[in-house]
């Protein structure tokens, strides 16, 4: 997979959010963001997933714009705090990633929650903070994509849950 973005700028109306930013993602590697709040992070994995699209440059996942691109994004998978699902309980969320993502391993994802404890009967809006992160990193390393996002993927769990996400 070759994944480069180049000379993204992003601006929403006379805030100027990023500025010409370029850089390329080896396969096979983790890559983190780090900035100050405010710094932009959160706006380009959402330009990269798909849900904002760069006031200019591009971004290229095998020299295919990703800007609605249904084969490009079938590629990436964006988990973050903001996901909605709605009022559906955990194992039913668990049943429809299953039917939407061809990659995703529904026993890894049952053994993940198993691992952290999830209640798969319990409904996602009831979750706490940190099981709500938990429920979307064992939905994000069960969907197999080779392209993962992850926008603070430990926010609100407790050093037991953090410590076995970065084992996972």
């Amino acid at each position: 997979m070759n994944f480069v973005i180049e000379h993204i700028s992003k601006r929403f109306e006379k805030k100027e959010v990023l500025r010409d930013i370029s850089f390329t993602f080896e396969s096979g590697k983790i890559y983190g963001l780090l900035g100050r709040n405010g710094a932009g992070k959160t706006i380009l994995l959402r330009m990269i997933a798909n849900r904002f699209q760069p006031t200019t440059g591009q971004i290229l996942l095998d020299e295919q714009s990703v800007w609605e691109n249904e084969q490009a994004q079938r590629q990436i998978f964006f988990a973050t705090e903001g996901a909605n699902f709605a009022e559906m309980k955990v194992r039913d969320i668990i049943r429809w990633m299953a039917a939407a993502y061809p990659n995703f391993d529904k026993e890894q994802c049952l053994n993940y929650a198993k691992q952290f404890e999830l209640d798969l009967k319990k409904n996602n809006l009831k979750l706490s903070t940190g099981y709500k992160s938990v429920l979307r990193v064992v939905l994000a390393l069960s969907v197999h994509t080779p392209l993962l996002l992850l926008d603070e993927p430990t926010q609100g769990m407790d050093a037991f849950h953090r410590e076995l996400f970065y084992k996972l």
